[in-house]
Order: C-alpha cells, then structure tokens, then sequence
C-alpha cells in the first residue's frame, strides 16, 4: 500500500520559461490534521509567480445568494474584513448591496511591492501574529472573509490558532473554498499542482476547523459543473474534537496513482507515432504532461492567452502556439476544466482531428 504520491522535478505551473523552478512534490494523507495535503517543504520562493498578467477565476456566480444570507443573517454594526485580494469582489458586492463597515486587506498591508499576483506570500504573512493583530486590534463584532484561500495555507495549524487567538465568542469567520471531492473520488491527478497545499473535502475541512476550536453555525454548497464551492460559516468555541475519521477515498487515491500511471504510459506508447495537441497552457496540462512524465511524445501546445504565445509550457520544450496554428493533428487533448469543454470542442469540431479531454472527470475523457 502507498503512502503517498511522489512527484519528481514537478514545474512551477506558471514558469513558462525553458529553465523552471522545480519542486519535489510528496502528496499524502496527513493523519494528525485529517486531510490530503502536501507534506513537501515548500515556502513562497519556491512557488511564489513572477508574473504580472496571470488573472485567477474563483467561482462567483453564487455571490448574490451570499449577499442575501448578509442581509437576512447580520446587522450594521459589524466590521467585514477580507483578509486576501481574492473577498476584493464580494466585499464590492456587499457595498453595493448593503450598508457595512468593510475592508480587504490590500498587498500594502502586508508589505508587498510588486503587482504579481499570487496568495504564497500572503498566507506566510497572515499566519504570523504580527498581522493578525494588526487586522483585528480594535475591532469590535467582526466577519472575516477568507475566500478561496485556506487551501493555499503551508502552516495551516499556526495560522487557526494564530487567528483563534484574536477573535472573540461574537466573531463570524466565513470560509469557502473548492471541494476535492470529485477529484479524489474520480482520481484525477491534474488537478495536484504546488499553490494547492490542502485538497479540502466537506467533512474533511468540518473535522479540521471543529478539531481547532471552532464551531459551524452554517454550511452551504454552492454546485459547479467541474468543482463545487463549499462555504462555512464558523465561530470560536472552546470546545475542541477529537475527530475519528475513514481515510478510505483518500488512501484509494493514493493507491491508485501508479495504475492510472501506467493506464496513460501505456496509450502513449501504443499511439507514439501520432501527432497529439494540447489546447489550455494552464496548470491541469502543465500537472498532466510533467506528472506521467509525457516529454517525450509528440506534442503540440495550444493557448490563445498572447503572453503565453512563444513561451515554453513548464518542464517541456513544448512552446506555446494559438489555436489559429491547430492543423496535421490525430488527437486534440482539451486542458481546460470541464465547465468550458463544450465550448472549446464545438470551436475546433470541424476540423479533421479526434478530440478528446485529459481530466478523468469529463465524459470525453480519453481513456
């Protein structure tokens, strides 16, 4: 049985240059803490981007019906606090929407000169007492926003007890981030890559947060086609629980990894004399070509993003064309998540190619 997924030499997702900075990646179950998570040494040198351009696309359709859980749930006289750039948006929502004390927390706050985007440095920051008291001194009744981002978190028990160290019995703590459910569940492997420290499940987050002291006042699941957004509604108590936890999806997906390994080698070496495309130069493709170690095959790079145009996708020496440059190809592998699959293949249909998805997840997955 193994205890973990060892990746060698896996690129930076976002360094699309011929020499990346690579990291040895060990994903595992951790038992003390009870979630899937990377046990690796990383730290914000190690991953954090030197890119400007990079934009990030957290879920946000469901932000209506949060704002009205605001207006139905809590008063005026609470302070709303976003603690990264990614509760910018919300709390935007929420000035429109209602009348509330808020702020989120920009990069000056934590000291941050640069525009390059990225939660590595900030979630080394925030986990420091440092600026926890600088976030809460003086703050009365409050509502923290920590909106897609405890995933990211290397010191994730520092940073629980940190913060529970600051807040008071009246404090509202709200949490969302992705559900890793389907992944786990459906092995998929593209989705491991080194800005994912914890890959959250509902129970397995619930157990953390009530093993740190807190307790869930309300949970929402809000549905996406590719992963749903799980929303937590938490306060401090002083109560902590020993959670009992069957660790069975997560030990099966850890097992299965070498079987799926070998399952994708093996395509690739029956079919090695075919022309293969990737469309999407994002993280899935860069997770799948440099985990099942696919240099080696014939490929193609597809992405219409023009400052990925010309560039190497991490770890290979595949560079980067438009879609526009799509021709002579057996196979067109889709590399973005499944919600935009149909649009993308319904683009390139006409042309004289199979077209096929790498997420296992899909229902035009290629094995």
């Amino acid at each position: 049985m193994s205890r973990s997924i060892n990746i060698k030499s896996l690129p930076i997702n976002n360094d699309f240059v011929k020499k990346p900075r690579l990291n040895n990646i060990k994903l595992k179950f951790n038992r003390k803490l009870k979630i899937l998570r990377i046990k690796s040494k990383l730290n914000p040198k190690k991953i954090q981007t030197n890119l400007t351009w990079l934009k990030e696309n957290e879920p946000s359709s469901h932000y209506k019906k949060i704002v009205n859980i605001f207006k139905k749930k809590f008063y005026k006289d609470f302070n709303i606090i976003g603690l990264t750039y990614r509760d910018k948006n919300f709390i935007n929502l929420l000035r429109k929407k209602i009348f509330l004390k808020t702020q989120c927390l920009d990069k000056k706050f934590y000291n941050i000169k640069d525009n390059c985007i990225g939660l590595s440095r900030i979630q080394e920051k925030i986990s420091k007492k440092k600026y926890l008291k600088k976030i809460f001194y003086n703050k009365k009744k409050k509502i923290i926003l920590i909106n897609h981002a405890l995933h990211h978190f290397i010191n994730i028990e520092k940073f629980l007890i940190n913060m529970s160290d600051f807040l008071t019995l009246d404090d509202i703590i709200y949490i969302e981030v992705p559900d890793c459910e389907k992944y786990i569940k459906g092995f998929d492997y593209t989705n491991i890559f080194e800005e994912h420290y914890n890959y959250f499940t509902e129970t397995t987050l619930s157990n953390l947060l009530k093993s740190f002291g807190f307790k869930i006042i309300n949970f929402y699941r809000y549905k996406n086609e590719y992963e749903d957004s799980l929303n937590f509604w938490i306060k401090k108590s002083n109560k902590k629980n020993n959670i009992k936890y069957n660790s069975k999806f997560e030990d099966n997906y850890i097992n299965q990894f070498s079987k799926h390994f070998k399952k994708i080698t093996n395509f690739f070496n029956k079919n090695k004399n075919k022309k293969f495309g990737i469309f999407g130069a994002g993280h899935h493709a860069t997770s799948f070509i440099n985990i099942f170690r696919l240099q080696k095959y014939n490929f193609k790079i597809y992405d219409d993003n023009n400052y990925k145009k010309g560039k190497n996708l991490p770890g290979t020496n595949f560079k980067i064309d438009g879609s526009s440059k799509i021709k002579g190809l057996d196979i067109l592998f889709i590399g973005v998540s499944p919600d935009k699959e149909n649009s993308i293949i319904s683009k390139f249909k006409f042309k004289n190619m199979i077209i096929k998805s790498i997420n296992p997840l899909s229902k035009n997955y290629f094995l």
